[in-house]
């Protein structure tokens, strides 16, 4: 599988042929790991089910940070709230599980994210699927479905829906309005 983490200069490729965790870090930034997962379980043959892209970092945040919930990378190499209001605050990844404040877990760049109740993150108990979400340029730490569009801010792609309960991150560049 072939894997090109374009997310900005420079881009990373990656060949894997392995199904166990690997581990890659770029410059003196956060390690990243990618997770594989067969879709006939533990032991599965390589080549088949999906891999996630995760890296786990504290909740610099005085609260709790809820699963599905954008993140950004901050100034103190912990993470906080991403909202779409300028690329300072743009997303880095989501969180893939809820992380209490000072806390380290985990955040996905790309894979799936499942809640039962998405209200926290975008308003509502179920994504509407099919759909693609943004970063809220309104809530910080909240996906929309409305591209947004209104000057000065910025707009960014984090996922699509893929049934009520699922969000396939792929983490999208953002673009300034």
């Amino acid at each position: 599988m072939a894997i090109n983490l374009g997310m900005g200069a420079p881009s990373i490729n990656l060949q894997v042929r392995q199904q166990r965790p690997l581990a890659v870090s770029v410059g003196s930034g956060p390690a990243i790991t990618l997770q594989f997962a067969s879709s006939q379980g533990p032991g599965g043959p390589p080549g088949v089910g999906s891999a996630q892209i995760v890296t786990s970092l504290v909740n610099g945040e005085a609260f709790t940070i809820q699963a599905g919930m954008p993140v950004r990378i901050s100034g103190g190499g912990d993470f906080r709230l991403a909202l779409g209001s300028g690329h300072a605050t743009q997303a880095h990844g989501v969180a893939l599980e809820q992380i209490a404040s000072g806390a380290a877990g985990q955040i996905i760049v790309i894979g799936q994210v499942q809640r039962d109740d998405w209200t926290p993150v975008v308003g509502t108990t179920s994504l509407v699927c099919p759909a693609y979400y943004y970063l809220s340029t309104e809530v910080a730490g909240a996906l929309t479905e409305i591209c947004p569009s209104a000057s000065g801010l910025i707009s960014q792609r984090l996922g699509f829906a893929l049934d009520p309960q699922t969000l396939a991150v792929l983490l999208g560049s953002a673009y300034g309005l």
